[in-house]
């Protein structure tokens, strides 16, 4: 299955997730060190990279390194999918993810019904049972 964007839309959506992508590592970058401390310590990845900055805020155990994190890595699943030609559809179901979602939240996984199935099982997972 194809996605069911334009090529228009498409790299309007790459632009869009790229530049989130770049204030989010910045963000990241402002929030712990300089990368000129993390090269020192033997990282070889390229200090403004999307996956260098997942890497290192896996080691971070605060509420901010955690929500960065977790948009960096829906941003590069989404980048993925437009390197394979699946950008647009939901990792669920496979139907199209409305262009007013996408706009919304250009690294949005999951089509409308996908979401709220996926929050259900979520909301009804972290139940504590006394």
């Amino acid at each position: 299955m194809c996605s069911p964007l334009s090529k228009q839309h498409q790299e309007k959506f790459e632009d869009m997730l790229s530049q989130q992508a770049d204030a989010l590592c910045k963000q990241a970058q402002a929030l712990h060190v300089s990368s000129q401390a993390l090269a020192a310590n033997g990282d070889i990845k390229q200090p403004n990279s999307i996956d260098h900055w997942i890497d290192f805020l896996y080691q971070c155990n605060d509420d901010a390194s955690f929500q960065i994190r977790r948009k960096l890595e829906g941003i590069a699943a989404a980048q993925q999918q437009i390197e394979l030609g699946l950008y647009g559809l939901c990792s669920d179901c496979e139907s199209p993810i409305t262009l007013e979602r996408l706009l919304q939240e250009p690294s949005q996984q999951r089509c409308g019904i996908c979401e709220a199935k996926f929050n259900q099982l979520s909301a009804s997972s972290k139940r504590v049972w006394l």
